[in-house]
This record gives C-alpha cells, sequence and structure tokens, in this order.
C-alpha cells in the first residue's frame, strides 16, 4: 500500500510515497530540533534554513501538529496573508510567541 500522500493508482505517485517512507523520520526530526532552535519559525523559514524542498518539509509539521510535538500560532504577515508560527509543545515557558 502507498504511503498517505500518495495519489492512488498513480504509479509516479506511489513510488514517491515509498521513497519518502524511508527519509520522512529523518526530515522530521530535523524539523523538530529547527523548532527547537528557532521558536517562532514558519514553515517556509525551515524549508530555507533546512534546504529542503516545500513538498518534504510541510507534510512533516502537520504530522508533528497531529502528535502533540509542536503547535502554532497564527499572525497577519507583512502582506496580509495568515502566517504560522511554530513551537515546541514540551516547553511551558515559552508560552505565546505573538
Amino acid at each position: 500500500m502507498a504511503g498517505p500522500y500518495a495519489t492512488r493508482g498513480v504509479r509516479p505517485s506511489e513510488e514517491a510515497a515509498q521513497r519518502i517512507k524511508a527519509k520522512a523520520p529523518t526530515i522530521k526530526e530535523q524539523v523538530l530540533k529547527y523548532v527547537k532552535e528557532h521558536p517562532g519559525t514558519t514553515c517556509e523559514e525551515a524549508t530555507q534554513g533546512l534546504k529542503l524542498k516545500h513538498q518534504s518539509c510541510s507534510p512533516r509539521f502537520l504530522e508533528l501538529v497531529e502528535e502533540k510535538r509542536i503547535e502554532f500560532d497564527e499572525i497577519r504577515g507583512p502582506d496580509g496573508r495568515t502566517l504560522r508560527r511554530y513551537r515546541i509543545v514540551e516547553d511551558p515557558r515559552q508560552g505565546r510567541l505573538f
């Protein structure tokens, strides 16, 4: 069975899902470490800082939020778009960032 991000029945997508399955835990740990070291980071900032592709990094943020290992505050960016600023859940001293 293909990973959760595969388009079922599309061979290249299923192959890509299998390839990322081995890398995903490593990328997830990189993302978690980056958020610990840079509280208040956005997904885009982490993607650039870790030199990852957006499609590899962004799902790891979702997984970490679902696992309740990171959380976020939503703020308005300078262009009016909503930004999510992420932080580690297990550090109660951090409080809200924004």
